[in-house]
């Protein structure tokens, strides 16, 4: 009996913990003028705002106190995922037809300003199965969904980092 009290106990103060833990994802995700984007992929796929709304999308589905925030805000409730792009590459028009497309990014796990955790993600494409029939910003949505998919798995095996910080 005293060992399922406790047991319970226990696991109303870990759900209680992880209750106050908001992920707060950064949208648009940060493009430096540093890095290098073709100007007809920078001016037609929006590449910050496709990729941040993937990693929102992805990262929701495994950690359900999520929300996104714009990059002006610095919020004071919960952590902070940034996504900065690193590299894009590719040819602006032509789809499949014209090579693969590149999209690399860095993703920071922050909390009061200091970085506790930080990965990458490069994915490239050609546009799967059906690319040559795919538009350059088709190809670029799906790298953002697979990057997305990488940021979800990373918080996923980084959950305890996520809720005891």
């Amino acid at each position: 009996m005293k060992k399922t009290v406790f047991a319970l106990a226990l696991a109303a103060l870990s759900t209680s913990c992880m209750a106050g833990n908001v992920l707060n994802v950064q949208t648009p995700a940060v493009l430096p003028e540093s890095t290098s984007i073709p100007g007809g992929i920078k001016a037609q796929c929006k590449v910050p705002q496709l990729v941040a709304d993937q990693v929102f999308a992805s990262v929701s589905k495994v950690y359900d106190r999520t929300r996104q925030v714009d990059g002006s805000v610095h919020p004071a409730d919960g952590l902070l995922l940034k996504t900065t792009i690193t590299s894009v590459w590719g040819a602006s028009v032509g789809g499949g037809w014209t090579g693969p497309r590149h999209l690399s990014v860095t993703l920071d796990l922050i909390k009061d300003g200091k970085v506790l955790q930080t990965t990458t993600s490069k994915r490239t494409s050609n546009g799967g199965v059906w690319g040559p029939f795919k538009s350059t910003c088709g190809i670029m949505n799906r790298l953002a969904k697979e990057v997305g998919e990488d940021a979800a798995d990373w918080i996923k095996d980084n959950l305890a980092a996520v809720t005891n910080n």
